[in-house]
């Protein structure tokens, strides 16, 4: 778990940094990366690193917000307001 935390860690940032179409991507590694490094956590009984995980993940969640939901939210308004005045 701590391999799959790691590396997708580590992709995830590189995207981000780069800044380009792709860089959206990096918050879903983070994601799988949070999920993993949680797990190994709880096994290996490092709490500091579980709370520090839990950390990370809220603001990976506001990451997703900020790059993939709120922009889908509105791209869907966007659709229905043209279809609404059709």
């Amino acid at each position: 778990m701590d391999s799959i935390g790691a590396i997708t860690a580590s992709i995830g940032a590189l995207l981000l940094a780069m800044n380009g179409n792709q860089a959206r991507y990096g918050w879903w590694l983070f994601l799988v990366s949070n999920i993993a490094w949680s797990v190994y956590a709880v096994q290996a009984q490092v709490y500091a690193l579980l709370f520090q995980e839990i950390v990370y993940l809220v603001i990976n969640f506001i990451g997703l917000w900020q790059w993939w939901f709120r922009p889908a939210i509105e791209q869907y308004r966007k659709a229905r307001e043209i279809v609404c005045k059709a």
